[in-house]
């Protein structure tokens, strides 16, 4: 009896995706040597709908799961990492739920979690297929446009336009060809493509760096994506961006544009308390008397315990502090609550106020106590960065 023939098939992908406007003139291959002639197809119009469990475990992996109906591979896709530019993609044939087959591929992410339809995307796509001198396929230009209807009460409708150039038949094992091809589209005006959803859960203007390591997150996951360094000149973006790209302590100079790595700090634990009310920056450096003030120690002790680093954490100041009370008198209540900790500050031009304790235990119930007394604040607990 012949065997069974296997429901699924592998193939490599290796494509770039591009941010376009609506406006952006389709680029034109005309003069590249290794383009003999571009052949063009109707738009076609695919449907997708596109599952991940509750917490997003997939996405989170950078895998993509998806079941596409119209076009010539529809089926249910599973889309892998493989390296820059580069993705496996398993199709299995079309079916209504999510088969065994494909299952087994992302079991080891999924686990036990239930899958669920998290979006439905409409791409109406314009293929151009471009041949080489031998008159064989050597890549696809996409020019989609997008409408993708949100299945989640957290997400909105969203539509837009992009361009997709992928390698096809051997094409696939010269990857310089990509580069070739894909700076006509950069020529025409692409932007290379991302779209990032921000969860925003710290305080707004709150002295914490937040929107500067949203930034800084950002500019990873970006370099990450297109295969690019992380540029140099960061700290136009925002003062604090530098010492967010670093995951250890740094001792900051000039507006933050100067770091270098500060001793290694005890285990140690922080709460860290907001009123829930913005300190605008410039107003509270305007209220600033003198900036004339001695600066730190040039040489940093080594800290060998927690109550060690917040004795010496107290011989220094926060020059804000005084003004930034006068903007959100708040600031005075929330370092009064911290009177258990080790140390209590404000950060940066505030709101936010710190408490420095020995144990993650100590600091949660210094949390449950200032939660309780003021429940309108924004308080939560984290660990140092050893």
């Amino acid at each position: 009896m012949p065997a069974d023939k296997p429901k699924t098939s592998r193939h490599t992908e290796v494509e770039r995706k591009f941010d376009v406007v609506e406006s952006t003139v389709s680029p034109s291959f005309e003069g590249l040597a290794v383009v003999s002639r571009v052949q063009h197809a109707p738009t076609q119009v695919l449907e997708a709908v596109y599952y991940d469990t509750p917490a997003a475990d997939l996405s989170a992996n950078k895998i993509t799961l998806r079941r596409r109906t119209g076009g010539t591979d529809a089926g249910w896709h599973v889309k892998l990492p493989a390296g820059p530019d580069s993705r496996t993609e398993v199709r299995a044939p079309l079916e209504d739920s999510v088969p065994e087959e494909v299952l087994d591929v992302v079991a080891a992410i999924v686990r036990d979690q239930p899958l669920s339809a998290v979006a439905r995307i409409t791409t109406h796509r314009t293929v151009s297929l471009l041949f080489g001198a031998d008159e064989t396929p050597i890549a696809e230009f996409c020019d989609d446009q997008v409408p993708a209807a949100a299945l989640r009460p957290d997400s909105e409708p969203q539509a837009w336009r992009e361009w997709e150039l992928e390698l096809v038949g051997d094409s696939t094992r010269i990857p310089e060809l990509l580069d070739r091809l894909c700076n006509r589209l950069l020529d025409a005006g692409a932007g290379r493509g991302a779209r990032l959803h921000l969860t925003k859960n710290l305080p707004a203007a709150a002295g914490i760096g937040g929107g500067s390591a949203d930034a800084a997150t950002a500019l990873r996951l970006l370099s990450a994506h297109w295969g690019l360094p992380v540029p140099e000149d960061v700290a136009r973006l925002g003062a604090d961006v530098p010492v967010c790209l670093h995951d250890t302590p740094q001792r900051m100079e000039g507006i933050g544009e100067r770091l270098t790595p500060a001793p290694k700090l005890p285990p140690c634990c922080l709460v860290l308390i907001n009123p829930n009310k913005s300190a605008a920056t410039p107003e509270v450096f305007s209220r600033l008397e003198s900036r004339a003030n001695a600066p730190m120690p040039k040489e940093l002790p080594a800290f060998t315990s927690a109550p060690a680093f917040a004795a010496w954490l107290a011989t220094q100041r926060n020059d804000l502090e005084t003004p930034a009370i006068e903007v959100v008198p708040e600031v005075a209540d929330c370092l009064g609550s911290l009177q258990d900790a080790l140390l209590a500050r404000m950060s940066g031009s505030g709101a936010t106020c710190f408490g420095l304790y020995e144990t993650e235990a100590l600091a949660q119930r210094a949390v449950t106590r200032i939660a309780a007394a003021q429940p309108d604040w924004w308080v939560t607990a984290a660990p140092m960065l050893g």
